[in-house]
């Protein structure tokens, strides 16, 4: 269980509320409160979803009698949000992203599946809406995913220079390895 979601679990057992009551209370969809509780999904700090759920969560403390203020919900659930575990700034993320689907002609329905999320998500990630709660665990799938439709050292090479970087098997014996330096440099 991520810090994030330890957070917003003990606001709801607090609250003794229910997801729905909730989604009510933060106009966020159900599917949006379910994934946040289950951790496959974080918001990001200065998205409306963010805002949104503070102000749901402050309505309810407000309505059961808690002394907690928005200020107190906002500080408490910041200060547990990821600090992403990658090097790079999510608009370069995005932007390295957006070029492998490009480049790779890879269907994003079938990274999508492979990805284990739905290629609307996915869709929201490449367009910045979204950034993925673990980016590593992103990075990583999709660069095997990437890496086993590319077999060949000569497909390889080429993808990386579409890309725009040398690939070396000896320096990265995985492509996938390889693929994960380039986005993280």
């Amino acid at each position: 269980m991520d810090a994030f979601q330890i957070i917003f679990s003990e606001y709801i057992n607090r609250l003794g509320c229910t997801s729905k009551e909730l989604s009510l209370s933060c106009d966020l969809s159900p599917v949006v409160i379910s994934r946040y509780r289950s951790g496959d999904r974080t918001p990001l700090k200065n998205s409306p979803q963010f805002g949104k759920l503070v102000h749901g969560l402050y309505l309810l403390c407000q309505k059961k009698g808690l002394p907690d203020t928005e200020a107190d919900i906002e500080n408490a659930l910041l200060s547990a949000l990821p600090h992403y575990d990658t090097k790079i700034p999510p608009a370069l993320f995005r932007e390295r992203l957006v070029k492998m689907v490009q480049v790779t002609h890879i269907p994003m329905s079938h990274m999508a599946r492979a990805l284990s999320y739905d290629p609307s998500y996915l869709s929201k990630i490449c367009s910045g809406l979204r950034f993925p709660s673990a980016p590593m665990v992103f990075l990583d799938k999709l660069c095997q995913f990437v890496a086993r439709h590319y077999e060949t050292e000569k497909e390889q090479k080429a993808l990386a220079l579409s890309l725009g970087f040398d690939y070396e098997p000896s320096v990265h014996p995985s492509f996938a390895d390889a693929l994960i330096s380039w986005f993280n440099s």
